[in-house]
């Protein structure tokens, strides 16, 4: 009977350590708990990435609320425009002292240079505009190519083709967003001469090799308005 007892007793130990571990993982995955949030406190300048899923936004309440910059999608493959940017933009570029980066999201599906293009044609000429950092790239693993990855060589040869093709416009090396899977399956040891965006939101990112410029520390972050 002993025995019996002791292990419904582990049996019910390690029941309740799985629902514990079960609503950690729900909490963070919706925002209540960013555990990189200590850590990222300790960095002054702060600054939000959003696109068309944020809908519309204050930005003088979001400026109001301690940020400094604002990176919001432009453009996505070699057709597709953000249905956001034309309202973000424009609201963006009349406050004082809020910077805006443009990004670009990456497709393994259409050649660099026709997504450059369609970036060149959305964003438009900045050459004046103090506005507008840098052109960004976001360049990561979705949908099918989770699974499925796309060929090293062919998107190194694409990647920097995109790339090549917006410093000719902007005259200014464009920055690289990536996650960590995906620095060290393809970024890794490649573009060194470009300043890195990386996502991370479990632990400050090392890239060992290569200091970060900017750092994704939650994709669930909570400010008024947005």
């Amino acid at each position: 009977m002993d025995f019996i007892k002791k292990y419904k007793n582990i049996i019910t130990a390690i029941l309740i350590i799985v629902l514990i571990a079960f609503i950690m993982y729900l909490m963070i995955i919706n925002g209540y708990i960013i555990p990189t949030k200590l850590e990222a406190e300790k960095y002054e300048v702060k600054g939000v990435d959003v696109s068309e899923y944020q809908g519309e936004i204050d930005w003088d309440k979001i400026k109001s609320q301690g940020i400094d910059f604002a990176f919001i999608k432009a453009t996505e493959g070699s057709t597709s425009k953000d249905n956001c940017f034309d309202t973000n933009f424009s609201k963006l570029k009349q406050m004082e002292d809020m910077l805006v980066g443009c990004y670009h999201f990456f497709s393994f599906e259409t050649k660099g240079e026709e997504q450059a293009q369609n970036y060149i044609n959305v964003v438009g000429n900045v050459e004046n505009d103090s506005s507008l950092i840098i052109p960004i790239v976001d360049i990561e693993y979705y949908s099918y190519y989770k699974k499925a990855k796309p060929s090293k060589e062919w998107v190194l040869e694409e990647l920097q083709n995109l790339l090549n093709k917006m410093e000719e416009q902007y005259r200014v090396k464009p920055i690289i967003y990536t996650t960590m899977e995906f620095y060290n399956d393809y970024i890794k040891g490649n573009f060194e001469e470009y300043d890195l965006w990386i996502r991370n939101i479990i632990t400050k990112p090392d890239l060992e090799q290569k200091e970060w410029k900017f750092w994704q520390y939650t994709g669930k972050g909570r400010l008024e308005r947005i």
